[in-house]
């Protein structure tokens, strides 16, 4: 990154100075309420069990706080009480949601990370942390969750722990406007007695279109106790806002593409978080908001990357887009990795599934779409495109002059064009395959390790601080996307939206096992064993590809067949028998089974990991040398109207990058693999909850 360097000027001297003593006002002056320590004390805090972290601040007087599950945000669990911010015990499962209402009517539904991540009431209030950078705030307006030690979430913590409160706005907000501003959220705040300086307050939010109409941007206001403008409480993005070390002037918090974004996971480039371009476009997608002394504003275009192209303006989650998502780290806690999307990106008048941008829009094969139909894998709406991540700052001056409480008023602002996509009229179809045509596929996915802990920082110290606009994005919704408050050191446009600070924390997201395996118990059907004597020479239909990929420890392969003469019972689940084996010799009879009833997919899995050990027929895992060259083996006993048996053939290249030190085995596979096949089916047993959690597509949520 190139910087730029002025030479200061008395205007620009003075400046300086102001930014620099409204910094460094004292931290007991113009707080919000809150029960969380300050200081040096707030570093070692620690939750209680049944009890909000940070409470108090947040004035619940027009919010009722529900403790619900996941699978529909509307079966009650559990209490909240908001006299002390205590609640009843929560499960796996649970979650909550705090519905806002105002002007007589619920126009917002405010949640964060579901439990154990999360927890009610969804806002805290944080005050003096002393560890925030580049001229940040020590103190923010957050949402309520934890990290991985299970401390409290800080304005200063880490990428991807999770800040950001969302705020869903219903459509009570814009019922009746055509076009322009609709009608407010408010959210207020309790402001202790008596002090008379200013204190500054990071606002960590998204704002979620949830309308039922297309937005082309949003307001933002502050007004004090008496709902007016009051010049002891302004908003502020942050400009000027970076105090200089030297002689330099003040530079800005947040660059032009970092104030108000969507997720970088689907528009953004490569930085030290994301290893790849974002799906849609290596593009940052943005508003430009115009501040005055009470307000935050932007009515227009999507600015950057192709948003509006593809979709127009602000999308409501009537019209989400429908992707098909990887749970490629084998976490339901985490967010899994877009690998697809039902539209038309090419303008051809035809929807198919497409891969992304870096795929050039590539319409995803039949053996695609059959290696995407196992239990790591699902479909569902892709949620970040409604999520708007803002950036701003909240100066709270002389409480009494205030009145002891503010109020934040969120707009939405309603775009004139409510053409409805292509694609949601033409809904995207349910998985399935109709042909007589036999094809198989194998796949792999790493198994990653175990990363460190969200508390260890790299060996040059350095702390990347992240309270980006673009949280939880990752690609799927809730919550993705990534969250990266990004600065600009003299006025120089960061194009991954991120600086590295002089500090900067490993992220802490990733749970990883040693070996993974999924096998189903089914036996299959003695008509569908694959007999020696029907094997010939040549594949009778094409398979997929040959592929190559360097594993550094475990994977988790997964072998696929799609045959719709498989599919002879519609009503029940069937199974199919075929043969995996390496060049090494090994060789696994695998049964798999139907995605779902009246699928024509079948799916199973083998764990495999690097190892010099001897190889052990039907094991139920595969041990993989330096090379090692594997193939799936269908027998297609009819093949359109054919009844002779054809085999159906697919290799898959796998290169090992170092092979551990070699260690005695046995014929049962060792207790490592059969321990951690035990963790994964628990895994997979709550799988379906976290997978409809995380891809509901809930209109009014």
């Amino acid at each position: 990154m190139s910087v730029q360097t002025f030479r200061k000027t008395p205007i620009a001297l003075a400046i300086t100075t102001a930014v620099t003593m409204l910094i460094a006002t004292n931290l007991q002056a113009g707080q919000i309420v809150t029960d969380a320590p300050e200081g040096e004390a707030l570093k070692t805090a620690v939750n209680t069990p049944n009890q909000q972290f940070g409470f108090g601040g947040w004035d619940l007087s027009n919010i009722s706080v529900n403790i619900v599950s996941v699978e529909d945000f509307a079966t009650v669990t559990g209490s909240y009480n908001p006299a002390d911010g205590s609640y009843t015990s929560m499960v796996l499962g649970d979650s909550f949601e705090s519905v806002i209402t105002t002007g007589g009517e619920v126009r917002g539904l405010l949640h964060g990370k579901d439990w154990p991540t999360g927890e009610p009431s969804g806002i805290k209030i944080i005050n003096g942390d002393l560890e925030t950078k580049q001229g940040r705030p020590e103190n923010c307006i957050m949402t309520t969750s934890y990290l991985d030690n299970g401390g409290p979430t800080l304005c200063s913590s880490p990428f991807q722990s999770h800040k950001r409160f969302k705020i869903n706005l219903q459509p009570t907000t814009v019922a009746g406007v055509e076009a322009g501003l609709g009608s407010p959220v408010e959210i207020s705040f309790n402001l202790k007695e008596g002090d008379t300086s200013t204190q500054r307050y990071q606002v960590l939010q998204k704002i979620n279109n949830y309308t039922g109409k297309r937005l082309n941007g949003y307001s933002i206001e502050v007004f004090d106790a008496e709902g007016l403008p009051n010049p002891e409480l302004t908003v502020s993005i942050g400009l000027g806002e970076n105090p200089s070390n030297g002689d330099e002037p003040a530079t800005d918090i947040w660059d032009i593409e970092s104030r108000a974004n969507f997720s970088h996971g689907l528009w953004g480039p490569i930085d030290q978080h994301f290893d790849s371009n974002g799906f849609f476009d290596s593009t940052r997608v943005y508003y430009t908001p115009a501040v005055g002394s009470n307000s935050i504003s932007y009515a227009g275009p999507m600015l950057g990357g192709n948003y509006q192209e593809l979709f127009g303006n602000w999308l409501p989650s009537i019209w989400e887009p429908t992707g098909v998502f990887h749970d490629d780290d084998f976490n339901p806690l985490t967010d899994a990795t877009l690998k697809a999307f039902w539209g038309d990106p090419l303008k051809t008048g035809t929807n198919a599934w497409h891969k992304g941008n870096e795929d050039n829009w590539e319409i995803a094969t039949e053996e695609d779409l059959l290696t995407w139909s196992g239990d790591w894998y699902a479909q569902g709406p892709v949620e970040d495109v409604l999520n708007l991540g803002v950036n701003y700052i909240v100066n709270v001056g002389d409480n009494t002059a205030i009145g002891n409480k503010f109020t934040i008023r969120i707009t939405p602002s309603v775009d004139s064009d409510q053409v409805e996509p292509a694609y949601v009229a033409d809904v995207a179809p349910e998985p399935g395959y109709d042909e007589s045509e036999g094809i198989v596929v194998v796949d792999i996915t790493p198994i990653p390790e175990d990363e460190p802990d969200s508390e260890e920082v790299t060996d040059d110290e350095t702390v990347v601080e992240d309270d980006t606009a673009a949280e939880d994005d990752a690609v799927v919704e809730d919550d993705t996307i990534v969250e990266d408050d990004v600065v600009a050191e003299d006025d120089t446009v960061v194009e991954d939206d991120v600086v590295a600070e002089d500090d900067t924390v490993v992220e802490d997201d990733v749970v990883a096992e040693d070996d993974t395996v999924v096998e189903d118990d089914v036996v299959a059907e003695d008509d569908t064993v694959v007999e020696d004597d029907t094997v010939v020479e040549e594949p009778a239909v094409a398979a997929r590809p040959e592929e190559e990929l360097v594993l550094e420890g475990s994977a988790l392969i997964t072998v696929g067949v799609a045959d719709n003469d498989l599919n002879t019972d519609p009503l029940a689940r069937e199974t199919v028998e075929i043969a995996v084996t390496s060049d090494h010799g090994e060789t696994e009879m695998l049964t798999l089974t139907e995605t779902d009833i009246n699928t024509s997919r079948f799916i199973g899995y083998l764990n495999a990991h690097a190892s010099n050990e001897a190889t052990v027929d039907n094991d139920g895992k595969l041990n993989l040398n330096k090379h090692t060259n594997l193939k799936a083996t269908y027998v297609d006993n009819k093949y359109g109207e054919q009844t002779t048996p054809e085999t159906v053939e697919t290799e898959l290249a796998i290169e090992v990058a170092e092979l551990p030190a070699e260690t005695e085995t046995s014929s049962s596979g060792g207790g490592s693999f059969n321990t951690f096949l035990i963790m994964l089916l628990g895994t997979l047993g709550i799988r379906g909850l976290f997978a409809r959690r995380k891809l509901r597509a809930n209109n009014t949520k």
